[in-house]
């Protein structure tokens, strides 16, 4: 059984792998990335590992969320390998305030992508909140993948991923 207080899972520590997409060179290919979340702590601790063509690529063990363990893993990769996912597309964004939870607050504008490239700040996003297609895991990648990015228009309210690609 699983310690449960106020309904919420705590006091254990999960771990799983799953298939991620990523562009090498422009070319789609698999990797897995394992994670290992623990929930020992009153703030979760996340450490995410990208295998890729037999080498390892890791965040730091104790990122606060998808997005900033994702973020870490794609500052380490070769050039030329990108992360295909919702966190990494050009449709997607946080709502502009602070603080977001482990995952799955990651808004997707799929629906609205002209629009949503032409945005490039905080007011723009939230002028664009209400022509959301619904909210995605960072982790999730849909057949609409495109490239955030580095800067400029369609960067949003977060801007590039990671940030340090601007």
């Amino acid at each position: 059984m699983f310690a449960l207080a106020d309904g919420a899972l705590t006091d254990c520590v999960l771990e799983w792998d799953l298939p991620l997409p990523v562009l090498v060179a422009g070319t789609l290919r698999h990797a897995t990335l394992s994670c290992l979340l623990s929930l020992r702590r009153v703030d979760p601790d996340l450490h995410l590992a990208l295998h890729l063509d037999g080498a390892v690529y890791e965040s730091a063990r104790a990122e606060r969320d998808f997005n900033a363990a994702l973020a870490a893993v794609q500052r380490i990769l070769p050039d030329g390998v990108r992360i295909q996912t919702c966190v990494a597309c050009a449709f997607s964004d946080y709502f502009p305030a602070p603080g977001r939870g482990l995952s799955g607050g990651l808004a997707c504008f799929r629906g609205a992508k002209d629009a949503y490239r032409g945005s490039a700040g905080e007011d723009d996003v939230l002028d664009l909140w209400d022509q959301r297609s619904g909210f995605v895991q960072e982790v999730w990648s849909c057949r609409e993948f495109e490239v955030r990015p580095a800067d400029g228009a369609g960067t949003g309210h977060r801007g590039a991923f990671p940030l340090e690609l601007a």
